[in-house]
């Protein structure tokens, strides 16, 4: 009887210890990003000029959403989803943006999309207190309930008679229902303390592959140029890493 009593002592004992351990597994994480801009390998600063394909190009504004963050596990599967958070991230501004917490074992991946949902596109800022990011903004990143907000926003000035000088302007305010773009990156940052900061690096010169920015300077998401929103929207996923 001694003995059975102690048999079951010592299953109770390693029954409790592998659970414990188990739950050991998942810490807390605050998840946090930072995005730092770039032309390709040199720094994205307003007023700056770069060259694309060989073409002067002035950099004077980027701004955009992102919303529908997804922590990724080393298979890929969702950890959690943060679908009631909104960032807007400004080029000239290097915030560190606090998305959530949780509990997880390892982050591996982020899944995020650029803009956002149909249901909050066509609602008014005037339902949201600043400084939250879907209320007015300056410069405005909103068009109106019919058109909702602008996803992203890209702003400066071309060369277009080869002197070498940017001399034409570059507008592109795109957004739309359908270009709700879904974003996946890897993530190798430590957790540190809890905290997670993963840095994202966005490449503006990623954004004009397959458009002809001499020609196709303005965009507005218009119908009559919807091909060439489509294009830009097609690009957002390659600019982040």
């Amino acid at each position: 009887m001694r003995l059975n009593h102690l048999f079951l002592l010592s299953a109770l004992i390693g029954a409790l210890t592998f659970f414990g351990c188990g739950d050991d597994d998942n810490d807390e994480v605050t998840l946090r990003m930072q995005f730092e801009h770039k032309f390709g390998s040199e720094d994205a600063v307003y007023g700056s000029v770069y060259e694309i394909d060989g073409i002067a190009m002035r950099f004077d504004l980027g701004m955009f959403y992102c919303s529908h963050f997804t922590p990724k596990d080393d298979s890929g599967d969702a950890i959690t989803s943060f679908t009631d958070e909104y960032i807007l991230v400004r080029a000239d501004e290097p915030t560190i943006h606090e998305i959530g917490t949780f509990n997880a074992k390892s982050v591996k991946g982020l899944g995020f999309r650029i803009g956002v949902e149909s249901s909050v596109n066509h609602g008014d800022p005037a339902n949201w207190t600043s400084p939250h990011p879907l209320s007015s903004q300056s410069p405005s990143m909103y068009w109106g309930w019919d058109n909702g907000y602008i996803f992203f926003k890209f702003e400066g000035r071309v060369d277009t008679d080869e002197d070498g000088e940017p001399n034409a302007p570059v507008l592109y305010h795109i957004g739309k229902d359908d270009f709700f773009e879904l974003v996946d990156i890897s993530v190798n940052e430590a957790t540190v303390d809890g905290v997670m900061d993963v840095i994202v690096t966005v490449d503006y010169e990623k954004l004009f592959t397959n458009i002809d920015f001499t020609v196709d300077r303005v965009n507005h998401t218009n119908i009559e140029s919807l091909h060439i929103a489509t294009q830009l929207a097609e690009n957002w996923p390659s600019m982040f890493e």
